[in-house]
């Protein structure tokens, strides 16, 4: 947290990524309802297609399976199955349509069967992966104590802080929080109070915090927490509330432990989330080493320092 900056080069495969990412994000972002109803279209236009070319022409059955495997990806398997008995329907209909000469008039019915068989296999599989992908995903992001944010997403979420401020010039604020006097707690009461006392702070934070807000602990009894769309004087008033709430909380069960926190506003993006973190956590030390159980807040860069507020 202390160290310089690095900089990283992209992998080569960015590129090729890119507009697989974008297609995502714009899938993710799309309402379910609009996924359900472009699936549909696709799958009319699939089978118009289908009737027209005949079955002399090479086989696009298989085209059946994008927009189910798309909704059963982004949506679930309830959807997925819906969709499997529209391609089947569709199917059906358009092999009906065309005429393809079977040897016996129940061999497109058996041959729909046998599609939405294997349309539902294939949406029902594709479902189940997206889920457990899903759930791994959150718990590579998640600290297994808390329930809060780790590190990674946060500095995740940072990185997309910096990005929307530099686009937009709106400014976000993020601080340090550091436990003062933890150590006493878990020599004195031992480490299953002293995971207690985290858990009671980490539900404070949230509880005291927006939906919009992300707190996270980046291990042992630090704390951050990034707050989008949020001047120096919000940041000021959030500061404090924040640390009554604490202390308050740590009173509740007699604990003897206060806070030292580190805010700054970034009316301007850094250079990078190193140097984000890095700004709160030299403030927030600043604190501990002045007299504990205190705020401290500034403007970025350092230069506005005379901003800075103790309390």
């Amino acid at each position: 947290m202390r160290g310089q900056d690095l900089i990283v080069d992209p992998p080569p495969h960015e590129a090729t990524l890119g507009p697989l990412r974008a297609f995502d994000e714009f899938l993710t972002r799309t309402p379910q309802r609009a996924i359900v109803a472009g699936a549909l279209v696709l799958i009319v236009a699939i089978g118009v297609i289908d009737y027209l070319a005949g079955p002399e022409f090479v086989s696009i059955h298989p085209l059946y399976f994008a927009p189910i495997a798309i909704t059963a990806w982004y949506i679930g398997v309830r959807a997925a199955i819906a969709l499997s008995l529209a391609a089947a329907g569709v199917w059906l209909l358009a092999d009906s349509m065309s005429n393809s000469g079977v040897s016996h008039e129940v061999i497109p019915f058996l041959n729909t069967i046998v599609s939405l068989g294997a349309f539902i296999l294939i949406g029902a599989l594709l479902a189940m992966i997206r889920r457990h992908l899903a759930r791994e995903e959150q718990l590579a992001a998640t600290d297994p104590l808390t329930g809060l944010a780790n590190s990674r997403a946060f500095y995740e979420e940072v990185d997309r802080e910096l990005q929307r401020a530099g686009r937009y010039q709106h400014p976000f604020s993020v601080c340090a929080v550091d436990l003062d006097n933890f150590k006493a707690i878990n020599d004195t009461h031992g480490h299953l109070v002293g995971d207690q006392v985290l858990t009671h702070v980490a539900q404070t934070l949230r509880t005291h915090t927006r939906s919009t807000d992300t707190v996270a602990r980046l291990g042992g009894d630090e704390f951050v927490i990034l707050f989008p769309e949020t001047d120096a004087a919000s940041a000021r008033e959030v500061l404090e509330t924040v640390r009554r709430r604490l202390v308050e909380a740590m009173s509740q069960h007699g604990w003897q432990v206060t806070f030292s926190i580190g805010g700054v506003t970034f009316d301007t993006p850094a250079p990078s989330v190193q140097s984000v973190i890095k700004a709160a956590d030299d403030l927030m030390y600043e604190v501990k080493r002045a007299e504990k159980d205190a705020w401290m807040h500034e403007v970025y860069p350092g230069a506005a320092r005379s901003a800075a507020v103790l309390h």
